[in-house]
């Protein structure tokens, strides 16, 4: 729960160029085409993921403005992103759902589970620090 208006959360998010102020692991994001209606937006990035440095690409394959985010990525870690944004009074609920694969050769068999965990704590500090931004 963000104690801020889903117009502004979903504003915020919806730009890639944002999300190494409050996503830890999240080097660089630079948006290279930007489409008003947000389907299409593109950007690289830059993502360090147990002390490897990936980069890749990221389209917005939907958009339903103040209600969700779809964002498939491509190149050092391949994923898929699900934001939802709900309002519940002034305040709104953010969810996300992200399916992605673990460069396991890069990273080894071992190292699998620990990085899954990692991702998963991310995943919660991105978000804490998003509502922490939201509600300043």
């Amino acid at each position: 729960m963000i104690d801020a208006p889903v117009e502004r959360v979903f504003d915020y998010w919806k730009d890639p160029a944002n999300w190494p102020e409050v996503w830890p692991s999240m080097v660089k994001s630079t948006v290279v085409e930007s489409v008003p209606e947000g389907s299409g937006t593109r950007h690289e990035y830059e993502y360090k993921m147990a002390g490897i440095h990936f980069k890749g690409d990221g389209v917005f394959t939907r958009v339903v403005p103040d209600k969700e985010i779809v964002m498939e990525s491509t190149g050092g870690v391949e994923s898929s992103f699900d934001w939802t944004f709900a309002p519940e009074g002034s305040s709104t609920r953010m969810t996300a759902d992200v399916d992605y694969t673990i460069p396991v050769p890069v990273l080894g068999k071992l190292a699998e589970k620990i990085v899954l965990a990692q991702n998963e704590h991310e995943a919660e500090v991105t978000l804490a620090n998003l509502k922490a931004r939201m509600e300043a």
